[in-house]
């Protein structure tokens, strides 16, 4: 045990070394987080108090265990992506944003789910790896971009569909490019098992 601890010590601190600094940052909210989630847990077991009604300690627990979660996600699928230090901040920024406010934070938390969805699926395919690379982009661009458009509702007092024109291009555009994704990674794994096709993983 003590030896696999070691190990898996040594393969963390090599990811940490070779992370970026939006990476870290991520990792290390999350580290809070789950931390915060882990005390709130512990007064609830301590104290008796109850996970139901308004006033619970329900909401603190799963708000930082869910979106603990999800910053752990994204930092771990960005070491996948293309090292751009202003998506990256970007992309960070629009997943803290959400976590403050209520319709972006239900699709923020919903990130660990969607978005290594779409990277499992282009996983399947036979594509080059810069073809998966970019489709992954655009549909993480697309998710982001309907987040920050909710964001920017839930800053202003709106609600949520209460769309400006703008407002519903660019939720549009976000939805159709996060779609746009799923479906050609849908049709390339189809493709790729397709009677006749290249073996998988072949290039």
């Amino acid at each position: 045990m003590s030896a696999f601890l070691r190990s898996l010590f040594r393969m963390w601190r090599g990811h940490w070394l070779q992370a970026q600094s939006y990476q870290r940052s991520l990792y290390s909210v999350g580290a809070l987080l789950l931390l915060s989630a882990l005390f709130h847990a512990g007064v609830l077991l301590v104290t008796g108090g109850s996970l139901q009604g308004d006033v619970s300690w329900r909401k603190p627990i799963l708000f930082g265990e869910s979106f603990g979660l999800t910053c752990w996600s994204v930092a771990w699928i960005m070491t996948f992506l293309p090292r751009r230090a202003v998506v990256g901040w970007l992309l960070s920024a629009t997943l803290g944003l959400a976590g403050t406010l209520k319709v972006p934070h239900a699709l923020a938390v919903h990130a660990p789910q969607v978005l290594p969805l779409l990277a499992g699926l282009l996983w399947f395919t036979s594509r080059d790896e810069r073809w998966r690379t970019r489709v992954f982009l655009m549909g993480a661009a697309g998710y982001t971009l309907v987040i920050g458009v909710f964001a920017v509702q839930a800053l202003n007092g709106l609600a949520p569909l209460d769309l400006s024109p703008p407002g519903e291009i660019l939720l549009g555009t976000g939805i159709l490019m996060a779609m746009g994704a799923y479906a050609q990674g849908l049709a390339a794994v189809r493709q790729a098992f397709a009677p006749g096709a290249r073996p998988y993983g072949s290039e």
